[in-house]
Order: structure tokens, then C-alpha cells, then sequence
């Protein structure tokens, strides 16, 4: 049997990838995208089209959008939740514990423990499997993003 032959082939979750994708590039941003309009316009795509990423990987969009910031903060914090604010483009405390809430995380919560695989596997905002699992993937929290490289904070 040729391993080109359908029953052969291995599945590729393609909406799981370009929606971890699209998570990944607010991740690694510079800027906090506030905005699901930002979040595009960082990711070279309409509002529109973040949404129908989403909803081709089954995730909401908002969620998916607090779940990048969330976790480009923790990136950039170390997971120390009093700084979360500090690199977040938000002027009231209460949005990061909002953001942290419907993430399922408490402030009285380690997130500094939380960090890759199990800070994922965590929070709350996003569900689904096959796109946590792409996202793990593409920040290395599993062995390879890929291309070979890993961030360290998954490590």
C-alpha cells in the first residue's frame, strides 16, 4: 500500500494549525492587541477573517484573543501576576482579573508554575483539543514547534 493512499495518510487539523498560528503571533508580539480588529491587523488578516479562523478550529474569537494576550503577558512576566498589567494594554486592574477569571485562573493561583503544557491545559478560555494541542505545538510546548525551534518559557 502507498503511503499516499487515504487510508494511509495522517490527518492534518489545517483550521487547528491556522487558528494556533494566529494565537502564536499575538504570543510574540511587541504590542498587546486589545482587539480582535488588532489582533488582524497583526496577523496580515480582516476582523472577518480571525473570526473565520475560529470558527473553522471551533473556538470562539474573543476567547482565543484573551487566551494569546494572557499568555504573551505570562511570557513576558514570567508568570508574575502583578505585572500582567504592566505589559497588557489595559488601564483598570480589573480587565487582567476579568481576563484571569474566565481563564479559570485565580490570582491566589502560581501562573509562574503554569507555564507551557500545563498552563494550557489550565485555563479555560479555549477547549478545544485539536487546537490546544496545535498551539502547543507551535509554541514548543510539545517536543518541536516545526521548524525545530522552542521558546523557552514551554521548555
Amino acid at each position: 500500500m502507498s503511503s499516499t493512499e487515504p487510508s494511509t495518510m495522517l490527518h492534518v487539523p489545517y483550521a487547528a494549525n491556522r487558528w494556533a498560528r494566529a494565537v502564536e503571533i499575538i504570543v510574540l508580539s511587541r504590542t498587546d492587541p486589545r482587539t480582535v480588529s488588532s489582533w488582524g491587523r497583526l496577523a496580515g488578516a480582516s476582523r472577518a477573517t480571525v473570526g473565520v479562523w475560529c470558527r473553522a478550529a471551533h473556538v470562539s474569537t474573543k476567547p482565543s484573543l484573551d487566551l494569546g494576550r494572557l499568555l504573551r503577558a505570562i511570557r513576558l512576566t514570567g508568570g508574575v501576576i502583578d505585572e500582567l498589567q504592566g505589559v497588557m494594554d489595559v488601564v483598570d486592574p480589573r480587565t487582567v482579573e476579568r481576563i484571569l477569571c474566565r481563564a479559570g485562573i485565580r490570582p491566589s493561583d502560581d501562573v509562574g508554575a503554569l507555564h507551557g503544557p500545563r498552563l494550557l491545559a489550565a485555563q479555560r478560555l479555549v477547549t478545544n483539543a485539536s487546537a490546544l494541542q496545535a498551539l502547543a505545538q507551535r509554541l514548543g510546548c510539545n517536543d518541536e514547534r516545526g521548524d525545530g525551534s522552542r521558546i523557552s518559557w514551554c521548555g
